[in-house]
């Protein structure tokens, strides 16, 4: 998580020397009232899950938390379109988008009953999702010239919905395991900061996410065996994002 934080302090920095720098043009040659419309795509991170898995099974069932996954983050695919209207003191913005995101979850140990057991498997665990995000807030600089260079600033909370496809495995005879896999949902929500530069039909720009994010997997086994695996998203991240204004 710290490669999150760093990654996301440091867009949030290049966000206000940006800011700072494009006031000049934020404010210049606005209409009483004008309208945008951006389809765009972006590509960033999002936090990995901490997982929680309950298992269950004709010996009784148990509880244990995945240790020191493979990945601290997972990359974010996103395809969107974002509406904009106001005039020179700002106004709104809605968005929507179709996202993506994949990462290895493959744990170091796992914990029960504050008790450490080591993964023995050579097994790779994978999370990965597929979904919709939508956002509504506050803009500020849209200009519909398309012959100036302009830029304009996004805050806006956002929810998102989808389903989620998760690995996991159980010890079976022997050395062995059996791999598993599911299909379950997650929902999401949080707040979303963005600059953005327009020149000609051509948008660029970054945007930070705070995310906070839960959902369920549930994976049959053989023998009567069964997991519930619980999978929470909480930090920061953060995309770069390419887009065009018909």
């Amino acid at each position: 998580m710290a490669v999150v934080v760093r990654f996301a302090a440091r867009c949030a920095a290049g966000l206000t020397l940006a800011a700072c720098a494009a006031a000049p043009m934020v404010g210049a040659d606005f209409e009483d009232q004008v309208e945008t419309g951006d389809w765009y795509v972006s590509f960033g991170i999002t936090p990995a899950p901490d997982i929680e898995e309950e298992g269950s099974g004709p010996g009784g069932s148990s509880t244990y938390n995945w240790e020191g996954v493979q990945d601290d983050v997972a990359p974010r695919l996103a395809f969107g379109y974002l509406a904009c209207s106001g005039g020179e003191r700002g106004g709104w913005a809605l968005g929507a988008e179709g996202v993506v995101s994949t990462c290895d979850v493959t744990p170091d140990s796992y914990e029960v009953n504050n008790l450490y057991f080591p993964n023995t498997s050579s097994n790779t665990l994978r999370y990965s999702t597929i979904g919709m995000t939508v956002y509504g807030g506050y803009q500020f600089g849209i200009n519909a010239d398309h012959n100036s260079l302009s830029t304009f600033l996004l805050l806006a909370p956002f929810i998102g919905f989808g389903g989620a496809y998760a690995d996991s495995e159980l010890p079976d005879q022997g050395n062995s395991f059996e791999k598993g896999s599911g299909v379950g949902w997650y929902v999401e929500g949080g707040l979303r900061a963005g600059f953005f530069i327009t020149e000609k039909r051509w948008v660029g720009g970054i945007v930070a996410d705070v995310t906070f994010s839960t959902g369920e997997v549930d994976i049959d086994y053989s023998q009567g065996r069964s997991s519930t695996l619980t999978h929470e998203r909480s930090g920061v991240g953060a995309a770069l994002v390419i887009g065009y204004r018909p």
